[in-house]
């Protein structure tokens, strides 16, 4: 290869189709700072499905982005030959996969092409462990296929790296790489607070519980709203505000259990939205209430944000909290309420004091120029081997 050649590396991902959070954004965040951090390396993307809404934000920032046009498995076969061709076309030195469908898929073709350096992501904690799912036979290959077609997996979390080896991956190869998160998006906390919180007409002597995330089984707002209820009932000062995908009013069965809660207009629906840290600015405590998690972006952004956080004790939500919030057990709402109830009962003085270690927390270890650094450090360990991942 010539040295233009060895500068190449392509991300394989299954589609960038997604808004706020998950794999999409951490790829488009790391190639961002990879390229104002270092500029050693093209960076090619390739959506295996049609091109999603965000595609534009790589294009935009000149990143060269290939769609396959994956529709269904009936054109998997013609996908496969595309993207072998594709990276034969492209040389480039390494190959890294994101998620599941895009390891096996992108694994493989990277083989064919003749690629040896091939990095996986795996990017869920959770694994099916009942029936035979799409999803559940592509994770039982992957783990047969671990010892042969990766040179390393990155997990980005350790509750995801544990589960994966107990579900047969390689252990050898498997290193944990957390998502990486853009403090400049968190640098006018007090401005984006005071504007947020106007837009919703919250008055200063009110607290705000926040929540945001899919209406999602996993992510158990039934548990949230539960807790919301016994907190309602003993505090007046509180609203509970909550953003996300089908979080809105029309949800009926969302709309049916803030009901039944008997505090409905406590409770405050935004929906999908594109201004989620500003929103975070209004909030002064953070709640997860999940059931399963991986790396719970929301609970890093939340704290970038200066908020102190109440979490359930899933995936790396306690590692990445530590001392500056709550640790609860999942699916107990009378604790997720207590330890609720023990933030809301601080002072302003010590929320602040929490918010402000949340923040640092997330200054030194998970803000996206140090993870940037350690892709970067694992991409040259890659092609130099006498250079040791740290």
């Amino acid at each position: 290869m010539n040295s233009n050649q060895q500068s190449v590396i392509v991300h394989i991902i299954i589609g960038l189709n997604y808004g706020y959070g998950g794999a999409e954004l951490m790829l488009l965040r790391l190639i961002k700072q990879m390229n104002k951090q270092h500029g050693s390396f093209k960076h090619h993307v390739v959506s295996l499905t049609p091109l999603g809404k965000l595609s534009e934000n790589f294009i935009n920032q000149g990143i060269s982005v290939h769609a396959l046009n994956l529709k269904s498995p009936l054109n998997l076969i013609p996908v496969l030959i595309k993207l072998v061709l594709l990276l034969i076309q492209i040389k480039p030195c390494i190959v890294q996969t994101w998620m599941y469908h895009s390891d096996l898929i992108g694994g493989i073709a990277a083989r064919i092409a003749g690629i040896s350096n091939i990095v996986w992501n795996i990017r869920n904690t959770s694994i099916p462990q009942v029936g035979w799912s799409r999803t559940r036979i592509v994770i039982r290959l992957c783990a047969w296929l671990s010892t042969s077609i990766p040179r390393i997996i990155i997990c980005c979390a350790e509750a995801s790296r544990s589960s994966h080896i107990l579900a047969g991956y390689n252990k050898s190869k498997m290193v944990v790489i957390p998502n990486g998160f853009d403090l400049e998006l968190f640098e006018n906390v007090g401005e984006m607070r005071v504007e947020a919180r106007n837009q919703l007409q919250f008055d200063d002597n009110l607290i705000v519980i926040g929540i945001v995330g899919r209406f999602d089984v996993l992510k158990d707002y039934n548990n949230f709203i539960n807790a919301a209820e016994i907190i309602a009932r003993q505090r007046a000062h509180v609203k509970f505000l909550m953003v996300g995908r089908d979080i809105d009013y029309s949800n009926g069965r969302l709309v049916s259990w803030l009901q039944n809660t008997g505090f409905y207009e406590r409770f405050v629906l935004l929906g999908e939205r594109n201004d989620v840290p500003k929103l975070m600015c209004a909030m002064d405590i953070y709640c997860l209430s999940s059931c399963a998690e991986g790396f719970p972006n929301v609970v890093a952004e939340a704290m970038a944000a200066h908020l102190p956080c109440v979490v359930t004790d899933v995936g790396d939500a306690a590692l990445i909290v530590q001392d500056s919030g709550e640790v609860v057990p999942k699916r107990n709402a009378i604790l997720l309420a207590a330890a609720l109830l023990l933030m809301i009962d601080l002072s302003l003085k010590e929320r602040q004091y929490l918010g402000n270690r949340s923040r640092m927390i997330i200054e030194t270890r998970f803000a996206i120029n140090i993870i940037s650094d350690r892709y970067m450090n694992l991409y040259l360990s890659i092609l130099n081997p006498s250079l040791e991942f740290k």
